[in-house]
């Protein structure tokens, strides 16, 4: 019995590395998570702006300006599946960023077979491992664009009535902005840090692997990236890809990853998103065991916003100095703006003959106006976010809210 057991648990684990010549134990650790990471190649680690970097760089985590969520369905070879969700959040004391992941993997049916190589019964197999990330920006002083983050997982396989539980960490450190221009970024990641799996009596190394990264955006619309992957149960490879936003709607994914005969190829991705709505999918080819797919939902909520962080005498003097400026610079982008059609002076009348029905009407209005600005900011879209608290002060020209989101962008286009 003891013989059939481990003939059967070295069946599953080289069913989940199909494509490694090693002999690292909880392999299905190796399989990638995220659409849109994979669809990108599966180069991500000089990316990682998004709630991926849980997986690909932790530290990527710190870049997030609200709280996603997401979750994949994952169709893989040999009739094995896997469902992921997680969720992440900017701590509201502007420390950092938390996420929280669960990754499952079913690996089907398995059929058993005794010493004697005659067949017994059958039997389920799977995984999962459930982790904690915390990320940090500005891990030294005046360099807030180098951040670090960690992930901690605990995973567990399982063959019929046996599983191994083990911890496994993850370090991540990424550079947003490597270079002068500011569209370089590098990052590193160390995977699957711990002691070991044991099975029964024998211990398995963990799959551990070192992931280099650079990811470079040409344009507003473009974004090149590539990684090489140092894996500690089998040679080097390389992955890269590009990501094309097609419209303000349709991004576009291709890439490339080298390696095995079995596992090397072409992949390829589409992303859609709709306000704070998104949808991702890949396509991964395995050669002849046939070809993956995954989808990813993803939900993006408002931003969280970070309290301004004290700064010393000298600092603080010359940051008022600068947001008088913006100050002045935004009054005059208002005066800028068009006036209303109808003078101030009817505005003041009918405001004194029926103020609530107007001022009902104005803050609906604006309401709606303002959490579209907020969406907008939230994802990075700056332009389109002043054009809203535009419309909105053209309308109400002493909003407080308006006019403090508007400041505080025109204060960070300023840096």
């Amino acid at each position: 019995m003891r013989k059939t057991t481990i003939i059967l648990l070295v069946s599953i684990i080289s069913a989940c590395n199909l494509y490694s010549a090693g002999t690292t134990g909880l392999n299905f650790l190796k399989i990638g998570v995220g659409a849109r990471p994979i669809g990108m190649g599966g180069a991500f680690v000089g990316v990682a702006d998004d709630l991926n970097a849980i997986n690909w760089n932790p530290a990527g985590l710190a870049s997030l300006k609200g709280r996603e969520m997401s979750a994949t369905h994952l169709t893989w070879i040999e009739g094995m599946s896997s469902q992921y969700a997680a969720f992440g959040t900017p701590l509201n004391n502007g420390k950092g960023a938390i996420g929280l992941s669960v990754n499952s993997i079913s690996m089907g049916e398995i059929r058993g077979y005794d010493e004697n190589d005659a067949p017994t019964a059958v039997v389920n197999a799977g995984g999962m491992a459930v982790g904690l990330t915390y990320a940090k920006g500005e891990l030294m002083e005046g360099k807030k664009n180098l951040s670090g983050g960690i992930t901690v997982r605990m995973v567990q396989e399982t063959l019929a009535d046996k599983s191994v539980s083990v911890p496994v960490v993850d370090i991540g450190i990424l550079n947003k902005k490597a270079s002068e221009n500011g569209k370089m970024s590098l990052g590193i990641n160390i995977q699957n840090l711990g002691s070991g799996a044991k099975y029964i009596t024998d211990v398995d190394p963990l799959p551990q692997n070192i992931k280099v990264g650079i990811g470079y955006k040409s344009n507003e619309k473009t974004t090149l990236c590539a990684d090489y992957n140092m894996p500690s149960d089998n040679a080097g490879y390389f992955c890269a890809g590009v990501e094309y936003q097609f419209n303000q709607m349709v991004k576009l994914r291709a890439g490339y990853k080298s390696g095995t005969d079995v596992d090397m190829g072409v992949r390829a991705g589409v992303g859609i998103w709709k306000d704070n709505i998104g949808l991702d999918y890949a396509y991964a080819g395995y050669g002849d065991l046939g070809i993956t797919h995954r989808i990813s939902l993803n939900y993006k909520l408002a931003a969280v916003e970070k309290p301004a962080k004290k700064k010393k005498a000298v600092k603080k003097v010359v940051k008022e100095v600068k947001k008088v400026e913006i100050e002045e610079e935004v009054d005059e982008e208002i005066a800028d703006i068009e006036e209303p059609e109808t003078p101030v002076e009817a505005v003041v009348v009918k405001e004194e003959v029926k103020p609530s029905k107007i001022e009902t009407k104005s803050s609906v209005d604006t309401d709606k106006l303002y959490k579209k600005a907020e969406v907008y900011y939230s994802r990075g879209k700056i332009k389109e976010s002043l054009l809203v608290l535009q419309e909105i002060l053209k309308a109400e020209p002493k909003n407080e809210r308006a006019r403090d989101l508007f400041m505080k962008i025109s204060m960070e286009k300023q840096k």
